[in-house]
This record gives structure tokens, C-alpha cells and sequence, in this order.
């Protein structure tokens, strides 16, 4: 819940477009503005989350995170200019800031180590959750009451997920790395993990954006396209639990990274390759990415808490979640700014398959500089 309710509101504001737009203030520049406010505020913040959660505790910070979260949502639903909708959605961008470093933290001081991994699977898929709950539970119920009231149905869970956490009882178990050991880091390293965290957050925003427009340029329907987007969602949550763990078994996480990666360059390759007589390319493509990509960033987060070597857990979490939120936030404009250059997508594609060209150098560079230390 604490990956997947922040993340909910953007996902939502995409799936209810067609109804929020009909208001006469919300246009489809006022949606990108939204999109911009809640990773814009996450990718900035991300920087400073960590310390925050190191400062307050995985109790307050998930607190927060959650009041947050329902604040956002009740001053969406109340508010009818743009401004103060953008501002609502900025709030819940916070609580994006928040969730992996305190969820991060939380994992490697009560879960044994031998389910790490497989906890970093299961709270990752709390993304896609987010985005199967806004193209299904949301939408129907917006389309029966509104998208105000469907929105308002997430305030409950928000609030009632604060109480909850405030009154767990948090076992205080120490993490088998020691502090002293994480406090140092290797920078380089990190940064290794950042460049490839920022290049799945360009490629899955600007494939996301894109994958609609070539769903109707080779004469899918709506339908067709928004069943798309809850393959995606669904594919991705069982890539996260299955290949997280995964990952952990093996020499070191980059070795599955090394595979990932190129798959879904080819993945991309048949997505924007798909015609009309050749519709089947298109669900390959959507499939390999919610396959790979999605499960690098679960990876990402568990090799954040395996390796002292990234240095302290919530700080660093922070810092992955900025180069991923902020991948996220340029995306779309990144492709689109490539895709101008020429009269099709080649010039966007290339630039996506360049990311993943960079990303598979990072990942052999991380390997070679983590099994050093």
C-alpha cells in the first residue's frame, strides 16, 4: 500500500482522462502538468527523502506517507481550479519521495534475510497494483458516481493504512550489515545504479505515453489499447515477484540485469514495429517490457539493500528513486523532442534503445566495481 496508493493518483488522473475532461477547467495540457507535479516533486525530494526517514523512523515516515497520500486525495476531490489540483497532486508526490526509502528500511530491519528479496518483489508490485486498481475498480466506479467519489473512495484506505501502522508494533531487529560499514559507500558505484535507474524510468514513460498512439495508428480500439496498459500492469507485478528473488540467487544481480536489458531493447523493437496485419507484435512488446524493465527496478531496490557498498539504505533508496522519478518526469518530452527529428518514431526509438544500450554498460560496470568490494 505504501508503493501503491501515492502512485495511485497519477495512474488515476490517466485512466479517468476522459471524464476529468469534461470539465471545462481540466484540458490535456493541465493532465501533463499534473504527470509533471508528481514526479517533478518525487524526483526533487527523492534527494532528501532519505534522511527523513533515517530522522523520524519507518513508523513516523509511514505515517506520514499515508496522511499525505489522503490529504492529496481530499483536496482533489474538493478543489475545482486546475492550480489547486496540481498542488494536491504535488502533496502526493511527496509521499512517492517517501515510499521506497521507508519501505526499504523497513524490509532490511524486520524481514530475516532469507525473504529480502522476495519482499522487495512483493511491496515493487505495489506499482502495477496501483495501476490494475486505476484501470478497473477506479474506473468503474467513476464511471457510475463520478471521478470525485472514486477518488474519495481512497481516502478511507489511506487514513485506515496510517492507523495501522501507527499501531504496529515494529520489532526492533538490527540489520545484519552493519551501519558503520554502510555509512561509508562508494560513490561511483551508486552512480552506476542511477544512470540505469534513470534510463528505465525515460523508457518506461516514454513507452507507456507512446503505446496507446500505435494501439490506434494500427486500428486497435480503445478497448483493445486500455487492456494494454492492465497486461502491462499485470505482467510487471509477476515479473517483480518472480524475478526479484531470482536475481538474489544468483553470483550477483547484474548477471540477470545483462539479460533483461536486451530484451527489452528487442521488446521495444516489436512494439513499434507492430501494423495492422501484424497486431500481435504489439502484445510481445508490452509483454517483454513488463517482463524486464518493470523487474529491474525491484532488482535495483534489492541490491540497495544486499550491498553495503551504496552506503545507507534509506539515503540511498532516495537517491535510486530520484534518477527513477526523474527518468520518469522527462520521459514522455525526451521522446516526443526525438521523435520530432523525423517523420515516424526512429529517432525516439533510438534513443530508447540507447538507453538500454547504457543501461546494460552500467550494469557490467556495477558488477565488475560490487565484487571488487
Amino acid at each position: 500500500m505504501a508503493m501503491a496508493l501515492p502512485m495511485l493518483v497519477l495512474y488515476a488522473t490517466g485512466a479517468l482522462a476522459p471524464l476529468m475532461l469534461e470539465e471545462a477547467h481540466i484540458n490535456p495540457h493541465i493532465l501533463g502538468i499534473f504527470t509533471l507535479a508528481a514526479f517533478g516533486v518525487a524526483a526533487v525530494l527523492s534527494m532528501y527523502a532519505g534522511r527523513w526517514v533515517k530522522h523520524w523512523g519507518v513508523r513516523q515516515a509511514a505515517v506520514s506517507l499515508f496522511l499525505l497520500t489522503g490529504l492529496s486525495f481530499t483536496v482533489l476531490i474538493w478543489v475545482e481550479h486546475w492550480l489547486g489540483m496540481a498542488l494536491a497532486i504535488a502533496v502526493c508526490g511527496i509521499a512517492q519521495a517517501l515510499a521506497n526509502p521507508v519501505t526499504n528500511q523497513a524490509i532490511a530491519s524486520q524481514v530475516p534475510p532469507s525473504r529480502k528479496a522476495l519482499m522487495v518483489g512483493v511491496k515493487q508490485s505495489g506499482v502495477q497494483l496501483a495501476a490494475l486498481a486505476a484501470g478497473s475498480v477506479l474506473s468503474l466506479a467513476a464511471t457510475e458516481w463520478g471521478w470525485r467519489s472514486a477518488f474519495a473512495l481512497m481516502i478511507p484506505l489511506c487514513f485506515g493504512m496510517a492507523g495501522l501502522v501507527a499501531g504496529k508494533h515494529w520489532q526492533a531487529r538490527v540489520p545484519v550489515i552493519r551501519i558503520s560499514a554502510r555509512g561509508q559507500g562508494d560513490k561511483l558505484v551508486l552512480v552506476y545504479l542511477l544512470v540505469m535507474q534513470a534510463g528505465v524510468g525515460v523508457t518506461l514513460a516514454a513507452f507507456i505515453t507512446q503505446i496507446p498512439m500505435v494501439a490506434a495508428q494500427i486500428g486497435m480500439s480503445t478497448q483493445q489499447a486500455a487492456f494494454l496498459i492492465t497486461l502491462f500492469g499485470g505482467v510487471g507485478i509477476v515479473s517483480r515477484l518472480v524475478l526479484t528473488p531470482l536475481a538474489s540467487r544468483l553470483r550477483h544481480e547484474s548477471d540477470l540485469l545483462l539479460i533483461l536489458y536486451p530484451v527489452a531493447g528487442l521488446s521495444l523493437l516489436c512494439a513499434f514495429s507492430a501494423t495492422q496485419a501484424w497486431q500481435w507484435l504489439i502484445y510481445v512488446g508490452v509483454v517483454g517490457i513488463g517482463s524486464t524493465l518493470v523487474a529491474t527496478n525491484a532488482v535495483a531496490m534489492a541490491m540497495v539493500i544486499q550491498y553495503p557498498v551504496f552506503g545507507e539504505i534509506p539515503t540511498a533508496s532516495g537517491r535510486v528513486s530520484a534518477a527513477f522519478f526523474g527518468g520518469l518526469a522527462s520521459g514522455s518530452l525526451l521522446f516526443q523532442t526525438a521523435a520530432s527529428l523525423t517523420e515516424y518514431f526512429h529517432a525516439g526509438i533510438g534513443l530508447l534503445l540507447l538507453c538500454m544500450v547504457i543501461c546494460c554498460w552500467s550494469a557490467v560496470s556495477l558488477r565488475i566495481a560490487t565484487l571488487r568490494h
